[in-house]
């Protein structure tokens, strides 16, 4: 089947169940495995925030602020490596990539000859 074979259904925005089935399955998704670590911060974050309602911590807002430098702080050099480690994945693909369309046109040339 091409990928225009259902391009009608998709314009009209009709879906059958077929197509709708990978998004639901579990089985190799890491979707499980996301929510190891999801389930249980987000229990936390719900537990510290009505803590913080009941007791109504108020004098702790300068010591909040702080924190909220560290924060950001920790934020921007987390981004800024993220970012480089992209970029030097990006480069090392363009250089692997350039480097096989070579070997193909040696062994074109090789061929050919």
């Amino acid at each position: 089947q091409s990928c225009w074979g259902n391009f009608k259904t998709k314009v009209s925005g009709v879906l059958d169940a077929s197509e709708l089935a990978p998004l639901f399955r579990l089985r190799g998704s890491v979707i499980p495995k996301a929510m190891c670590w999801a389930v249980p911060s987000g229990g936390l974050s719900i537990a510290l925030q009505y803590a913080f309602a009941v007791l109504e911590v108020d004098e702790m807002t300068e010591s909040w602020s702080r924190v909220s430098q560290v924060w950001s702080s920790f934020t921007f050099i987390l981004g800024v490596l993220i970012v480089f480690r992209t970029n030097q994945a990006y480069a090392r693909f363009w250089e692997g990539a350039t480097l096989l369309q070579q070997v193909r046109g040696e062994w074109y040339n090789a061929s050919s000859s």
